[in-house]
């Protein structure tokens, strides 16, 4: 039996939905809400949820077209493990990848879940707890769920190590060319120490501006190790380059 669509818009106290119901929401209605989140880039999600059986899978709420394609906000259990996906302009219209949340649904009891999304990074708290899993969407992870097709992204979504995989993959994309321009800009003339000061600075000016740049894009903010891992990427770089150039095979 289909629930009224206004419970979920007017009703402080929200709305139940029991065995055999479903809340229908017509396009119309979703308009404010979506308004109100591309405007303030964050999104809290309040939902208790009672499971009839652990070993089942499907939705328990999904804000999405007609036939569940795209998605823009779903929440489902797979078994004893909850799956959170959000679209963004970095996870694209199916919502990959996702938060897996494991070990969540291993009794009958009611469950209060709590999703939020700001600035990038998608958590979610189980009874007050809020859980170690996150889904930060970073560039890196944005880069590569735009270049991989959807399935690789839902599969690999499954492997909590993908995202630093990414990471470093991406560090090297972006970094390594920045070595090789302060390469190409500092003079072979200057002494050991200047050209070695010049290059640290370099790296941390350019690995500064990036994180400003993510920042201001409404990304999240960089973790220290990250920005270490950049300026020391970018340092190998510029010393592997720097060697490279100055060999006396190197084109004048």
């Amino acid at each position: 039996m289909p629930l009224k669509s206004n419970l979920l818009l007017t009703d402080p106290q929200g709305f139940t939905v029991s065995d055999g119901q479903t809340l229908m929401l017509p396009a119309n209605e979703l308009t404010p809400v979506s308004t109100a989140v591309q405007h303030a880039a964050s999104l809290t999600a309040h939902l208790v949820i009672t499971p009839h059986r652990q070993m089942q899978e499907g939705w328990i709420m999904a804000i999405a077209d007609a036939d569940r394609e795209h998605l823009n906000l779903a929440i489902a259990q797979d078994k004893r493990d909850l799956i959170i996906q959000i679209r963004t302009p970095a996870t694209g219209e199916h919502a990959t990848p996702a938060l897996i949340v494991q070990n969540v649904i291993t009794d009958d009891r009611p469950h209060a879940i709590a999703v939020t999304y700001q600035r990038g990074v998608l958590q979610v708290a189980i009874d007050g707890h809020l859980r170690p899993e996150t889904l930060e969407v970073t560039p890196a992870l944005a880069f590569f769920s735009q270049l991989l097709p959807f399935k690789a992204n839902h599969v690999l979504g499954r492997y909590v190590w993908i995202p630093m995989v990414y990471t470093l993959l991406y560090t090297g994309l972006v970094f390594v060319p920045t070595g090789l321009a302060i390469a190409l800009w500092v003079r072979p003339s200057w002494s050991g120490m200047q050209r070695a000061m010049t290059a640290l600075g370099g790296a941390i000016v350019a690995t500064l501006m990036y994180a400003g740049l993510v920042v201001f894009a409404g990304g999240p903010w960089l973790q220290v190790t990250i920005i270490l891992l950049q300026i020391t990427v970018t340092c190998i770089a510029w010393a592997f380059f720097s060697r490279l150039l100055s060999s006396p095979s190197a084109p004048h």
